[in-house]
């Protein structure tokens, strides 16, 4: 009879996890078809669009979606769908690896490894939706986790074997899949580090630590080392002919991207103590969703009513949090909320030490485990060091290696891992839902749904891409397309003095002057956008078209006078609204040809 309430309770708390993690991803992809912001998702698609764009820049990850971009003829949304789905299942790949780790019973491995998927979406809450830099690094960081996961389970040692044929192809295949691991981990830490450089850099420094935590078991050590080597050649030899360009190349264009960046002045502080984000840390929600969890731990250490206490917890949680949502008492307008998955390591913590029921279970134990939980709880911050935003809320993004180092700490205790694994589908699935009142730079879905009529689908792209956005947008649309064509501005360069306005370029059909985006409001705007301008050809700049915007809080006031190019050389052909509230003018040179 106990044993059946257990099979029982064992299987309501699959169902009731796993329906959380496909919530997660439908809510996520209810979202995936509003707004458009012409900032940084601007600039991803000039990137995406045309990677040659990227110079002055540190990004090469155009060139490696850019066949993805291609693929789907330039459709945003449907960018934005696959981009998310990549997303599950790496971090998918990454949970799976850990549950063949810890050799977990099926139904439990695809319940871990279901919440991790839905906590790959982590990086695109209160981001922007297009694939990017950011989303390149995450992709990298959760392959070289799924290798560093999979060196666990290697053998520990290496045994002779008898010169027969059968045991000595046995031995050649146990030896290709003790190399796998490692060929992940370059292959992810090359990737990472396209994404974005800092990420890459951290993440060979984790390697290091990763490799020094393998020195126990010799054969494991071995095997990782040249498969890790494997990786690194043949991903950097993929990048260069994408690139299609051979390493000097490379290295000189980092060396531009590295000045441009110095030359802004805003990228420098990469290691600093950002504000506590307390308002999402704190919010009502998540403080229940860690109260359900510590009664439900307090139940399990009491080896008594855990499915009563738990499903009483549940139904507790769920409505402190809709009594919460409903009042207005959640900070779904602000990127805060993300902190909330800093709970998943912090809740673990308690639970972890505290005594509850173990299970005779054959999984990777000393140093090495030890090493990769290190890694593991680390890597958030590898992913997010060298961005502008906070670190806290950043790292927060990328909790789902918090949530896998955690379930690793549970090899041996079944009740601890499954009450880590609700509560972790319980916070992302919480995080997700207050994400729907938030767009990036843009007015908030929610909008949609309660002004209906204030909304409208327009084409946003040269391709033809439709997206549901706010009236004012679709009019705004609307008249940049009968811009475009009017005037055959396709190809047409076009300099941005607004400091925001890369997507706008992309809108009309143009070619950026200079870079894929000429950043306003940074102490070194002006120096960072007379470098990028001057590099261009002369005659190229001449006949450029012009975005100005006297009231744009990151207008570079001073870039045309600096070139020799005063406004009065330019005639205003038209004025549209900004998504960001104020009017842009689109201005053309008077006289083209410079005489």
């Amino acid at each position: 009879m106990g044993s059946e309430r257990s099979a029982t309770a064992s299987v309501t708390w699959s169902l009731a996890t796993a329906l959380m993690a496909v919530a997660t991803l439908a809510v996520h992809l209810s979202r995936v078809g509003w707004a458009l912001d012409r900032t940084d998702e601007g600039q991803y698609l000039l990137l995406l669009s045309d990677p040659e764009s990227s110079r002055r820049t540190v990004f090469l990850f155009g060139y490696v979606l850019h066949p993805i971009f291609s693929l789907v003829g330039g459709d945003i949304l449907a960018l934005r769908v696959i981009g998310a789905l990549i997303s599950v299942a790496a971090a998918g790949l990454l949970g799976w690896a850990t549950t063949r780790v810890l050799g977990l019973p099926r139904r439990e491995a695809w319940t871990v490894g279901g919440v991790a998927a839905a906590a790959g979406l982590g990086p695109l809450l209160y981001f922007p939706l297009t694939p990017s830099y950011n989303t390149l690094a995450f992709w990298g960081a959760c392959l070289w986790a799924t290798g560093l996961v999979l060196a666990l389970a290697q053998p520990a040692e290496a045994r002779p074997t008898e010169a027969r044929p059968a045991e000595a192809r046995r031995a050649d295949r146990s030896t290709w899949r003790a190399v796998w691991p490692g060929v992940l981990m370059g292959l992810g830490g090359v990737v990472a580090g396209v994404g974005k450089v800092t990420t890459g850099l951290a993440l060979a420094v984790l390697t290091v630590v990763a490799l020094a935590g393998l020195v126990g078991p010799l054969r494991r050590r071995t095997a990782v080392l040249p498969g890790l080597v494997i990786g690194v050649v043949v991903t950097l030899t993929g990048v260069l002919l994408l690139v299609g360009h051979g390493p000097g190349w490379l290295v000189a264009f980092y060396r531009e991207g590295a000045r441009s960046v110095s030359l802004l002045q805003g990228h420098e502080h990469l290691v600093r103590w950002d504000a506590i984000p307390w308002d999402g840390l704190l919010s009502i929600p998540a403080i229940a969703v860690v109260v359900g969890a510590a009664v439900t731990a307090v139940a399990a250490r009491r080896g008594r009513g855990v499915r009563a206490v738990g499903t009483v917890a549940g139904m507790a949680v769920v409505g402190v949090t809709v009594i919460a949502f409903a009042t207005g008492h959640v900070p779904t307008n602000s990127p805060q909320m993300t902190a909330a998955l800093w709970w998943i390591p912090l809740s673990a913590v308690p639970l972890l030490l505290m005594r509850t029921p173990r299970d005779a279970q054959d999984a990777p134990s000393g140093a090495a485990r030890a090493v990769a939980v290190v890694c593991l709880v680390a890597l958030p911050l590898a992913y997010v060091v060298g961005t502008n935003g906070n670190y806290w809320i950043s790292q927060g993004r990328a909790g789902v290696f918090w949530f896998v180092a955690v379930v690793l700490l549970t090899r041996d205790r079944a009740v601890a891992r499954r009450i880590v694994t609700v509560t972790a589908a319980t916070l992302v699935l919480m995080v997700a839902v207050a994400g729907l009142g938030y767009a990036y730079r843009y007015e908030p879905m929610t909008r949609a749904w309660s002004h209906p009529a204030s909304t409208k689908v327009a084409v946003v792209s040269p391709e033809g891409a439709r997206l549901r956005v706010t009236a004012q947008d679709a009019e705004t649309s609307r008249a940049l397309a009968r811009l475009a064509r009017q005037h055959h501005l396709a190809g047409v360069p076009i300099l941005d003095v607004t400091g925001a306005s890369p997507g706008y370029i992309r809108q009309l059909g143009g070619t950026p002057v200079g870079s894929s985006w000429l950043l306003g409001g940074y102490p070194g705007s002006l120096d960072a956008a007379l470098a990028a301008v001057r590099a261009e050809n002369p005659q190229r700049l001449r006949e450029a078209w012009v975005l100005d915007a006297p009231d744009s809080p990151r207008r570079i006031a001073g870039l045309l006078p600096a070139l020799g190019r005063p406004v009065e050389d330019y005639e205003v052909v038209a004025t549209f609204r900004h998504h960001l509230g104020y009017n842009v003018r689109l201005l053309r040179p008077v006289d083209a040809s410079g005489q």
